[in-house]
């Protein structure tokens, strides 16, 4: 019979082993489109955050806003603190600073400052070297 102490042990090894798989596994998804609005000059672009390779950040005074889907309803609204606007996907930056009365400015404010997470071909050619060692 197993003492209490190898209990412990064994159970800690398992969920550790575990954590360890689950964690080299995973993948992160890209975040949402949205839009940003700045709103001392009411201006309006497109923005994304980003994704496990790239983080786009906000200018200064610009504030990020996200589309929410409500499941009951079917529908998808942009709500931010001057209103809501029709936003679904990439592509409706500007109908949607329109609709919120603000001057559209670009697809995506952030893209001029970024940061790199990660570099992108070494991890799609090391995602490659995986698969061909799974037998």
């Amino acid at each position: 019979m197993m003492s209490f102490r190898m209990r412990k042990i064994t159970f800690a090894s398992l969920f550790f082993g575990g954590l360890i798989v689950t964690v080299s596994v995973t993948q992160a998804a890209p975040a949402p489109w949205g839009i940003a609005l700045n709103h001392e000059t009411r201006e309006c672009a497109g923005f994304w955050p980003g994704d496990e390779f790239v983080a786009y950040h906000l200018p200064q005074g610009w504030k990020p806003y996200f589309p929410k889907y409500d499941p009951e309803s079917g529908i998808t609204t942009l709500v931010t603190d001057i209103g809501s606007c029709d936003f679904k996907r990439k592509g409706d930056e500007e109908n949607c600073c329109r609709q919120l009365g603000y001057k559209y400015m670009s697809d995506n404010i952030g893209k001029g400052q970024k940061t790199i997470l990660r570099d992108k071909e070494e991890f799609l050619k090391e995602m490659k070297n995986r698969v061909r060692r799974v037998p």
